[in-house]
């Protein structure tokens, strides 16, 4: 018979340093019976320091000691955090306010949906990423992110690619005689700032 996953995210790498933390996660994790632990959410700036830079050690040894303790884990793409250095030399993959602010670096998913550049470094990473961990014993599920947005106020990007690409979408949307309420429903969110720019 199959198990229920019992656990949450688990973010290492902000106590990398201080083996001795990591331990006693470990023996908590197993006295809760935790058996499933995601990681890596957050942790591009450790997994990809420089541009082109990985550094996949840390991670596996702690893949391989919760493989160890029987603990499952989820691995995930790391774009919920992007590192100083790709913010510093792409800021086009900042998300930009409906008044034309560009969101300062440091804040969770705040990268822009419609960028190039980091549709193709969150692609690089994680295929790095899958080719390294993808055939492990104990990495079960890929997590992909669940969190749309980022931490402002309508939690969208207004960029000029943003804006064009919604335009375009609306359009047909209209073309196709489809209903905005209906569609929203259908694709089980509802989108408030799209009703409003399509007028509805």
């Amino acid at each position: 018979g199959g198990h229920l996953l019992h656990g949450g995210d688990y973010n290492p790498e902000q106590w990398i340093e201080y083996p001795e933390i990591l331990e006693e996660d470990l023996k908590l994790m197993n006295k809760a019976n935790v058996n499933c632990v995601t990681l890596g959410v957050f942790s591009w700036a450790e997994l990809e320091p420089k541009e082109d830079v990985y550094t996949f050690e840390w991670l596996e040894e702690i893949i391989d000691k919760l493989r160890e303790r029987k603990i499952q884990v989820v691995l995930a793409t790391p774009s919920g955090g992007m590192p100083h250095w790709l913010t510093q030399k792409y800021p086009e993959t900042l998300q930009v306010q409906a008044d034309g602010t560009v969101n300062l670096p440091g804040k969770r998913h705040n990268f822009c949906y419609s960028s190039p550049v980091m549709r193709r470094k969150v692609k690089q990473i994680d295929r790095a990423l899958a080719q390294r961990f993808g055939k492990k014993e104990n990495v079960i599920l890929w997590h992909i992110s669940n969190e749309f947005g980022g931490n402002f106020k309508d939690s969208t990007c207004h960029c000029e690619k943003c804006q064009k690409s919604t335009e375009h979408w609306i359009s047909l949307m209209r073309r196709g005689g489809r209903d905005f309420g209906v569609t929203n429903i259908q694709i089980g969110i509802r989108s408030t700032a799209l009703l409003r720019r399509a007028n509805v």
